[in-house]
């Protein structure tokens, strides 16, 4: 339905997690991995860099690694960056696996869709290697890797 795209926008399920080589690290050292994150993940054209919600990046206790400077709108401001690991569309055939050299933290504490928590933004830097199609007469939206 054309409308629910409108409002809801272009939501895929997605699964945040330590990246990989952090993973492999604290396996290491027998050190405990705290439990993947799953939500939903807006496609955001607008966004330079993909995020995560600071929330998901604490229950990851994942350490800050620099700050980057993002255009909102509502202006220019700081927000911390944290490596990651995306997996969206998590159990289909579709599956994407992204381990970001950083993703920038920031709130999307109460950003919902059908009860199911917005806990990332995928942006332009994923976007660049894909195909992304919004057909909104339709209704409907994909992407291809």
């Amino acid at each position: 339905m054309p409308g629910a795209l409108v409002e809801v926008g272009a939501v895929l399920p997605v699964r945040i997690e330590m990246p990989t080589d952090l993973r492999q690290l604290r396996t290491s050292q027998k050190r405990p991995i705290p439990e993947p994150v799953s939500g939903l993940a807006l496609i955001d054209t607008g966004a330079t860099k993909s995020a995560a919600d600071m929330q998901v990046m604490t229950r990851l206790q994942v350490n800050q690694m620099g700050t980057v400077e993002l255009g909102t709108a509502a202006g220019r401001r700081p927000a911390p960056l944290y490596p990651a690991r995306f997996i969206v569309a998590p159990g289909t055939p579709g599956q994407i696996e992204i381990d970001f050299g950083s993703v920038a933290g920031i709130d999307l504490a109460g950003l919902t869709v059908g009860g199911q928590g917005i806990i990332a933004l995928i942006g332009r830097d994923v976007l660049a290697s894909c195909i992304f199609v919004y057909n909104g007469p339709a209704g409907t939206f994909s992407v291809a890797l």
